[in-house]
């Protein structure tokens, strides 16, 4: 097991599927470790990305009614959806509003499980 060069941090390195090694939290093997270290972005190749980072409110709607809100501070998009794939069984999720801090709608996803695709990849 590593720790992180700037967040000390415990991490495990695994392999990608092309090869490269990523380095994963060890706490929950899972989380690639560049998605929650506070100092991820010394460590990018382009910097770019660091503009694209901002915070976002995400609002979910359960099947039973219930709704959920949550924030993500000082985050690319993709991230967001990274944590929103890993929040559980995504059959109990209605639909999935994402906000910017503006409040602006960036994302919506209906989830309707009754709706499969044909064979030809078209929603029946």
């Amino acid at each position: 097991m590593s720790k992180c060069r700037s967040c000390g941090a415990e991490i495990i390195w695994e392999e990608t599927k092309i090869g490269k090694k990523m380095p994963i939290n060890a706490d929950d093997g899972i989380t690639p470790h560049w998605a929650t270290c506070p100092e991820a972005d010394k460590f990018r190749k382009n910097n770019k990305e660091k503009d694209l980072k901002q915070d976002f409110k995400v609002n979910i709607e359960y099947q039973d009614g219930n709704i959920e809100d949550l924030e993500f501070k000082n985050m690319l998009f993709g991230g967001v959806m990274f944590k929103l794939g890993n929040l559980g069984d995504i059959k109990q999720i209605k639909k999935v509003y994402i906000y910017n801090s503006n409040n602006e709608l960036l994302a919506r996803t209906p989830i309707e499980p009754e709706r499969t695709r044909n064979i030809e990849g078209k929603l029946s």
